[in-house]
């Protein structure tokens, strides 16, 4: 006789004279619960991270509009094209925060040596 639990393990019994072998019954719920543990903690990141980060996007999100009004000034755009700027809200949103600071330092620093010699 073939007996078969839903935890994924089997047994063969002889007629009843052989003793039952071990399933992974028995090892389910130590399974389950590291996995709620585990679940536990990585929630806890994530609402950790999410606190720290809302202040992080709204500044992400102010620098990707200068950079694009930068951008699409009838004054200094189509010098920074010629730069080799990229100023679309596509392109700068995809960047990260600290990319985004140095971007915006590099075309302040080309719009101030323009206005200069603009003079």
């Amino acid at each position: 006789m073939e007996t078969i639990d839903l935890a994924g393990g089997f047994t063969i019994n002889n007629n009843g004279s052989a003793k039952p072998v071990a399933t992974q019954q028995e090892t389910i719920p130590m399974k389950i619960q590291t996995k709620k543990a585990e679940g536990n903690l990585i929630q806890k990141e994530i609402v950790k991270t999410m606190k720290g980060d809302v202040d992080n996007v709204k500044v992400h999100q102010e620098h990707c509009l200068m950079l694009s009004r930068y951008g699409s000034s009838p004054r200094f755009g189509e010098y920074l094209k010629s730069l080799s700027f990229v100023l679309t809200p596509v392109k700068l949103r995809k960047l990260k925060l600290e990319q985004l600071e140095e971007l915006l330092e590099r075309v302040r620093t080309s719009v101030a040596n323009k206005t200069v010699s603009d003079i």
